[in-house]
């Protein structure tokens, strides 16, 4: 019988599709969150379930060889956005490898071995697109990736997964903010007017759309554009997203032009591809 709060002592044979590490004691599969496979860890239990327990790393008795020596980031852990980043590359496609032929297994009743993974040319700074909530933090506006599972922002000042200078462009924006006191926008009272920052990157022309994300229209436009072109020379446009209501979606369904085109364009392998706020588009061009 495991109770919350026991400390057990388990090694991790698996990782679930949220990134969790999977271990037994007793026949009980035990969910633990930044473990690897290999792991051999004393855990506490922290929620005891009808066939399952969950529980958080307390000693790290036995480090797995998927581990990395140090973490490039400082918010891992506390942003909601990665789960595999304690483990290395080749560690991690071997882990999603076998998400996918697991898949195949249980849904799709066929029982293949597949080919490896092809790694992505890029491991960091890949993504094209980024939506950044915005909120004020003594005072400060400023951006960053909410916690996982909730609207609690975590400040960001550099996310390893997009281009550096997206921090540029985005440190323009609240710089403006504060500089013209512009309200933020209150998920709970469900006022103010900034809810955030939206940028998409197409790398074959070097184009960048900014979109600002909010609950009507904004003010001093006059000094944003200017501000958001000085910041990178790949930005070519700048478009309103409105969202008013009362949801934790954070695009609406309406875009207004504020400045240069309405869509950015990429070529991936050799086609034109126009691109607008509220395209899918894949955010690894490369992989």
């Amino acid at each position: 019988m495991i109770n919350k709060n026991d400390i057990v002592n388990i090694t991790i044979n698996d990782i679930s599709h949220d990134g969790n590490g999977i271990g037994r004691y007793e026949e009980i599969a035990i969910f633990v969150p930044f473990t690897a496979i290999g792991d051999v860890v004393d855990v506490r239990i922290t929620k005891v379930a009808s066939r399952c327990c969950f529980g958080i790393i307390e000693n790290i008795v036995n480090p797995s060889e998927a581990r990395v020596k140090t973490i490039d980031c400082d918010i891992f852990g506390k942003c909601g956005g990665c789960s595999l980043r304690h483990i290395n590359y080749d560690s991690e496609l071997l882990v999603k490898n076998n998400w996918v032929q697991q898949n195949l297994k249980r849904i799709g009743k066929t029982d293949i071995t597949l080919p490896p993974i092809i790694p992505s040319p890029l491991e960091n700074g890949y993504r094209n697109k980024a939506i950044y909530p915005i909120t004020r933090i003594d005072g400060k506006a400023v951006s960053g990736f909410y916690a996982k599972r909730s609207h609690r922002l975590i400040a960001c000042e550099n996310c390893a997964l997009q281009p550096a200078f997206f921090t540029v462009i985005a440190k323009a924006f609240t710089d403006w903010l504060d500089e013209n006191s512009i309200k933020i926008y209150d998920e709970i009272a469900h006022k103010g007017l900034i809810r955030g920052l939206y940028i998409r990157y197409a790398e074959a022309t070097q184009q960048t759309m900014v979109t600002v994300i909010s609950t009507g229209d904004i003010p001093h436009t006059d000094t944003l554009i200017p501000a958001l072109m000085k910041s990178h020379p790949s930005v070519k446009s700048l478009i309103l997203n409105i969202n008013k209501d009362k949801t934790n979606v954070m695009l609406g369904k309406k875009c207004f032009l504020l400045f240069g085109d309405d869509n950015i364009v990429d070529n991936l392998c050799g086609v034109y591809i126009n691109i607008s706020p509220l395209s899918f588009y894949q955010v690894n061009r490369q992989g």
